[in-house]
């Protein structure tokens, strides 16, 4: 009987960027084990693609920034207003 076992030791590595027809696209690296009779007898190493889910993660980030950014200049209007009402020296 032949079985399959994953090593935990890939899961720290960094993503391996490849560029191919105009695009970038990024992996990760599996290494799997093959096991037969309780004697290990190889190993398979695959290329789980995970470029969408690495596309998603610059748009999160590039969101987050742009609301950021967008909502910093209202706030900054409102408490330099704010301070300039408890402000006594200006006067009533």
């Amino acid at each position: 009987m032949i079985s399959l076992q994953p090593h935990d030791k890939i899961k720290s590595l960094a993503p391996l960027k490849i560029f191919a027809n105009n695009k970038e696209s990024y992996f990760i690296k599996v290494v799997v084990s093959i096991i037969s009779e309780e004697q290990p007898i190889g190993e398979v190493i695959m290329l789980k693609n995970i470029t969408q889910f690495k596309e998603l993660d610059v748009s999160k980030t590039n969101f987050i920034a742009t609301i950021s950014h967008e909502l910093k200049t209202p706030i900054s209007s409102i408490k330099m207003s704010v301070k300039l009402l408890a402000d006594e020296r200006v006067g009533k």
